[in-house]
């Protein structure tokens, strides 16, 4: 055991993972013709944490010490992971938006579509004639959304309509101003 090793071991506890990442930050900068103890390197990720800890986030000390490899199937997981939360918060709003739907007109028979589970030829809420795509999420696109709508429903000739709900927000509906100027005709003659 070198004076630095025993050095570090004063100062603070490594973790064997830490210890793993020290030595190969410090493989990696012998390489380039740097070379700096387990210590040094030690203290200059300690650095770095203060650093972000203090509001300079340019650069975390994970950068240093990341395995490629391990990084990118961190990565992937975590991209799998924000996926399934993303249907998942999808697919639970299709199920209220279909709920409301059905409490407010009953009789109507909205329901979550089978796309789901599945195919992909249909809307996320199925009804009798309205074509409805959900978005939920942090910033959902209501123009995209309505694209999808108007492209999908296009064969169906039902109406377009894309519900959108940001985070902690309450959900909007978007449609094409010629079909709105539809329904407001429609429901102007129904009061006569």
């Amino acid at each position: 055991m070198s004076d630095d090793d025993k050095h570090v071991r004063a100062s603070f506890w490594i973790t064997r993972r830490m210890k793993d990442g020290l030595d190969r930050l410090r493989d990696v900068m012998s390489e380039s013709g740097d070379t700096m103890s387990r210590s040094e390197i030690a203290r200059l990720l300690l650095a770095e944490g203060a650093r972000h800890l203090m509001g300079d986030h340019s650069r975390t000390m994970r950068e240093c010490v990341t395995d490629p490899a391990t990084d990118e199937a961190e990565k992937a997981e975590a991209r799998s992971r924000r996926g399934r939360g993303a249907r998942r918060k999808g697919a639970s709003m299709e199920r209220e938006i279909a709920r409301q739907m059905n409490e407010r007109i009953p009789g109507l028979g909205a329901r979550r579509s089978i796309q789901s589970r599945g195919a992909q030829d249909g809307a996320d809420v199925e009804c009798p004639i309205f074509w409805i795509e959900v978005k939920a999420g942090k910033k959902p696109n209501p123009r995209a959304a309505l694209e999808q709508a108007i492209r999908d429903a296009a064969a169906t000739g039902k109406i377009p309509i894309a519900v959108i709900r940001d985070d902690r927000r309450p959900a909007f509906a978007v449609l094409p101003w010629e079909d709105l100027l539809d329904l407001m005709a429609e429901w102007w003659e129904s009061r006569e």
